[in-house]
């Protein structure tokens, strides 16, 4: 089972299967926004969409936040265009 965890002392989303984590996704707050800046799947978890669902848990509490939501990380940038309607 897949849980995403909210650490937002830490400025981290971690997820984990079962009980132990599988990534984590970081971002910076940048005037008032929050920026993306890593997304990471430890190798033995990848290739099953996991990264996207860092992404889109720290998207949710963004918009529940109501906080702007930008990405340096090359795939939460492509996930938030994707979600966004936009196109690479």
């Amino acid at each position: 089972m897949n849980t995403v965890k909210y650490f937002p002392e830490k400025q981290k989303f971690s997820l984990l299967q079962d009980f132990d984590e599988a990534g984590y996704l970081t971002y910076r707050i940048e005037n008032g926004a929050w920026n993306i800046d890593h997304t990471v799947i430890y190798p033995a978890y990848r290739g099953k969409g996991l990264a996207r669902l860092l992404v889109e848990a720290a998207a949710a509490e963004a918009a529940g936040q109501n906080i702007a939501l930008t990405a340096g990380c090359s795939y939460a940038a492509a996930v938030l265009a994707e979600r966004s309607g936009e196109t690479r």
